[in-house]
This record gives structure tokens, sequence and C-alpha cells, in this order.
């Protein structure tokens, strides 16, 4: 298992008290792909599994977010949103042409992607910048187009993605408490309805839990990590968290594709109830194409409502393979029924063994072989998971079942896919209530 760190850049910077309205976005559609990949990459079954990515960044319609850049152009000076960086943007626009909201939802679709979201920085935009990146997602073609605001910054908690919000986050860097505990909730009452339609749903995924930069390390990571320091307790933190937070990036920026496997082990082991994203947190415009990583999503069709409910339901898994179709299921029985997919929780089965569904299959590499692991975690807090089944025997395309020791109820499993080509796929955990 490669545990790598994830790479983003951000700094810190005050957030005003505004709402967004919609702008024009510029115009430009990318071509629909074919009919075979709008089916689904993966069948499981009601379910389809369809490709994204949750994290990325454009060049803003006032300069304001931390991307946009084109191939080639060197980096940008100082500190992101300062008055030397802005005034090198306002100075080379050739280096930004093509980079705005619009060309990156249509790239992306060219990339092959079946959803992508685009996710500024919420203290370097403005409701102008936040308004012509809805008006970009709702007029996208050829994709489904999600958006959200990657709020905070490193130094006071590190980041987290707000998907699906139509007004700008008005909470300053760092304040979680008032975020999950205020804001959101507020937003929701305001907009009756919202909670129950998946499309309005307002949701979190927890950004480059490996990332250590900018001063921020280990001892600041322990003390600050999205929003530790504003709880009372580690297990009051953890439900507040739990209680927005769907997601968590395992595979995050750079072009390895960085593996935050470890760190995101230990979150899931104080209790934190997230299943795994895929961001390449592109800051140039390589939309969908900075690396191989994917999120694939089993959804009951391609469109924001349907792909918007499995990304809420953690009916997800990862993959640093550009089109590898996976999923997992927990069965009653062997060859019984489904009694959770993976992201799911249910309550603990009797006995002292469970059966599970493992389905792989590659439409670029038929002749490709698979060795699965499975890891278990016995309950919140004491050590992380473990693994307790594999490397198994390479098997072939298709689906397979395997027996694995249950753990009580409180904890989770999760199976990790490897590939002969050394590719690799994570599914979200399966919780034992």
């Amino acid at each position: 298992m490669l545990l790598l760190l994830g790479l983003a850049c951000a700094t810190a910077s005050a957030c005003r008290d505004d709402a967004a309205t919609r702008d024009a976005g510029g115009d430009g559609a990318a071509p629909a792909p074919d009919a075979a990949v709008r089916a689904g990459r993966h069948e499981a079954g009601p379910y389809r599994a369809y490709f994204g990515l949750l994290h990325d960044h454009h060049y803003g319609v006032n300069a304001g977010d931390d991307g946009g850049l084109e191939e080639g152009a060197p980096d940008e000076p100082g500190v992101a949103g300062s008055n030397e960086w802005r005034a090198w943007r306002g100075d080379h626009p050739e280096h930004y042409v093509g980079g705005d909201a619009v060309s990156a939802y249509t790239r992306a679709a060219q990339a092959g992607l079946d959803f992508f979201a685009l996710t500024p920085h919420n203290h370097l935009i403005d409701i102008q910048e936040l308004a012509a990146v809805l008006d970009a997602a709702e007029r996208a073609d050829g994709i489904v187009a999600l958006a959200g605001q990657e709020w905070s910054s490193v130094i006071s908690g590190n980041h987290v993605i707000v998907m699906n919000v139509t007004q700008r986050v008005t909470v300053s860097n760092g304040e979680y408490a008032t975020l999950l505990g205020d804001w959101l909730p507020g937003y929701l009452a305001a907009r009756p309805g919202a909670a129950e339609d998946p499309a309005s749903r307002p949701f979190l995924s927890l950004a480059h839990p490996a990332l250590e930069a900018f001063g921020y390390g280990p001892a600041e990571k322990a003390l600050l990590e999205y929003g530790l320091d504003d709880y009372a307790t580690r297990a009051a933190w953890a439900a507040a968290l739990s209680e927005h937070a769907r997601l968590v990036e395992l595979l995050s920026g750079d072009e390895l594709a960085d593996n935050s496997l470890a760190r995101v082990l230990e979150l899931l082991n104080d209790g934190i109830t997230v299943g795994f994203s895929a961001g390449q947190d592109n800051h140039r415009q390589r939309w969908g194409t900075r690396n191989d990583s994917r999120m694939g999503a089993l959804a009951t069709g391609w469109g924001k409502t349907e792909l918007s409910e499995a990304l809420h339901a953690r009916r997800t898994y990862v993959t640093d393979d550009r089109d590898l179709g996976m999923h997992v299921a927990l069965l009653a029985a062997p060859g019984g029924d489904v009694l959770a997919w993976m992201g799911e929780s249910v309550a603990a089965p009797t006995g002292t063994t469970l059966t599970l569904e493992v389905g792989v299959e590659d439409p670029t590499g038929p002749t490709d072989t698979y060795r699965i692991e499975v890891l278990v975690d016995d309950a919140v807090g004491g050590g992380p998971a473990r693994v307790v089944l594999g490397p198994t025997p390479a098997v072939g395309a298709g689906v397979s079942e395997y027996t694995v020791p249950a753990p009580p109820p409180g904890g989770y499993l999760i199976v990790h896919v490897a590939t002969s080509r050394s590719r690799d796929a994570w599914a979200s955990p399966i919780w034992l209530r």
C-alpha cells in the first residue's frame, strides 16, 4: 500500500458575508460521450458505476480562485491572494486563456468523466465568481456538473469541500463548530425541502487529509484538524463532523495520485463515518487529466439527482485506474441477498463470519487479474483497521465471494483490490451498527 502525502495549496483569509447571484459564465459545450459510457461503467444490482472527481480549481472571473494556469506557464509568485500574486495574474492574462469555469467542465467531459465538481477556494472568490461557476454548471453539456466551495485554509485546520450550496459560505476560516452547528443548519432551514432533495442537499468532503505544508505539520494536525479544537471531546467532534461529512479524499492531488490511507484510517478510527472520494486538486488546465485517479459512484442513473444521492449515500470507491469498474456488497449468506452496499451501514448480522461479494472489471484490461484484501476495525478507538483476508490468489474479472471474520457492532470493513498492472481500488467502508 502506498502511504504517500497528499498535495494542495491554500492560505488563510477572512470570509465576507454575502450570497451568490448568478451571472453568465460564457459558452461552449462538450460533446456527449457515447451511450455505453452513459449506461455506466460497471453493473451491480440496481446500480451502475459512474466516474468523476470532486475537487478542482479554475481561473475566477475576477482573478480570484487559485487555478486556471495554462500548461507550461510559470508558477504564480507570492502567496495565493497576495497583492504580488494578483498583480502577476493581471499582468499575464495570456497564461489563463481557457481557464474559466465553462472550459473546466468542457475539458472534464472531454477527459471522459461522467461527473465533475469545480470547488473554488471560498476565501479567494466573491459572489460573482461563485455565480459564474453555478451558471457554468447549469449549462454544461456531456457531463453531470457539480459545484462546491473549498472552505477554510490549511493552517486553520485544513480544508473541507462544501458541496451543493448555492450561497457563498460566510463562516471565517477554521470555525468548524460554526459551520457545522450554525451555518449548514441555517442554510437548510432557509430552504424547505432541500434536505430531502439529493441534488440540493449540502454535504461535506474532507480534503487532502494527509497534507502537511505551510507550517502545518503533525503537531498542528493533532490540535486543529477539521475543527478538532472546537469541541470539548474527540467523540463530540466526530459526531458533529459525521452529521454533515459524507466523504474523505483517499486519493488527492499530485501526478502520483497520492494515497492518504493511513490518515483516513485514523479518521475512521475516531468514529467519523465517511466514504471515499478522489480529487485531483488541479490548479492548471488539466481537468480530469492531472493523473489517472478516479472515484466511482454507484448510482441508479446518470443525472445530478441520482449521482448526488449516491455521493451522499457514500456508495463510492476510488481507484488510480482510469476505467476500473468495481462494487462491494455484504450478503446475508453465500449467494444470498444484499444486506448493504459499500458506504452503507447495516445492523450487525449474527454469526462469527461475513460474506462479501466483490465485482471487478476493466474494459481496457480484459486479461487483468485481481488480488483482494479485506481490512476490519473492531470499534471506535484502539488500533486502526487490520488486514483479515488476503492478498488472495489472483482472480479474473467478474464477481467473487469471500468469507471474513465479523467485527462486533460498531466496527466496519474495507475492501482493497490490487490489479496485475499495479493499480489499486478501495471501496468505501461498510459499517455494522
